[in-house]
């Protein structure tokens, strides 16, 4: 740990240890120290807390205004170092922005666990993932490190292809028995290749849709169309499948990294 570092954690549930009975209002209120308390009002505008919302009872928010209710609270704590778990969850497009620009002129370091993309973009500089059962690091953007990860995967599956076809001493004609083996390796590399893929595309489509969403949700008076709160019900249940998929996709991928190493 470093000298004078000051930690700020928010958790998944961190919105569920609000006092429920306090207002919008008198939460910041409370945690404002020094300067801030002059600002409360400004403080809770920034995170899209206005008008007659600051006098709303906290047990009375939605998931998505509690967790910014928590997080603006946390960052007004003398803190440089967060670690934050998931913080768009609930999320809708307008709180993710607001809430990354927040991010963005936080002055320190940052670890952020998430499975959106494209709130990572543009906000983190560095990726750490999990590999061969250890922590490794990748310097770029995400999207950098999953185009890495893909050009890689292709090159590390033809290099060990040719080692393992030269290790069995597989020459066309002769043996076999080391021609079926290889040829069931193949099989069941592929098999489990296309699933990762599979999973990889159905993420794509999960994409592409929720950003067809958040654009519509974009456009003036959309909620009052008709119609606008299937929408939302829809981008709503896309949030929360993509990372039951996401987290599918990493595990397929990471069986079929262990199958081929």
């Amino acid at each position: 740990m470093g000298y004078n570092v000051e930690i700020g954690y928010y958790a998944q549930h961190q919105a569920e240890l609000l006092d429920p009975n306090m207002t919008v209002f008198d939460v910041i209120d409370k945690a404002a120290t020094g300067d801030m308390r002059t600002n409360v009002r400004g403080l809770l505008g920034a995170f899209m807390f206005g008008g007659d919302t600051i006098d709303k009872k906290v047990k009375i928010l939605s998931g998505g205004e509690k967790a910014r209710l928590a997080i603006c609270k946390m960052l007004l704590k003398p803190i440089n170092f967060l670690i934050l778990d998931e913080p768009t969850n609930h999320f809708d497009i307008t709180a993710k922005e607001v809430l990354k620009k927040a991010l963005l002129r936080f002055d320190g370091a940052m670890i952020v666990v998430s499975h959106d993309r494209s709130f990572l973009h543009g906000l983190t500089d560095k990726t750490v993932y999990f590999k061969d059962h250890m922590l490794k690091e990748y310097d770029g953007d995400i999207y950098d490190f999953i185009d890495k990860q893909k050009i890689e995967t292709l090159q590390e599956l033809e290099a060990e292809k040719k080692a393992s076809r030269k290790d069995k001493g597989i020459v066309p004609g002769k043996d076999k028995l080391a021609r079926a083996e290889q040829k069931k390796f193949n099989t069941d590399a592929n098999r489990l290749k296309k699933k990762a893929k599979q999973l990889e595309e159905q993420i794509e489509t999960m994409e592409t849709r929720i950003s067809e969403l958040e654009a519509m949700f974009e456009k003036p008076d959309f909620f009052k169309q008709t119609g606008a709160s299937k929408k939302q019900y829809e981008f709503d249940q896309l949030q929360k499948e993509i990372h039951v998929v996401m987290d599918q996709w990493t595990e397929a991928q990471s069986v079929y990294d262990e199958f081929v190493k």
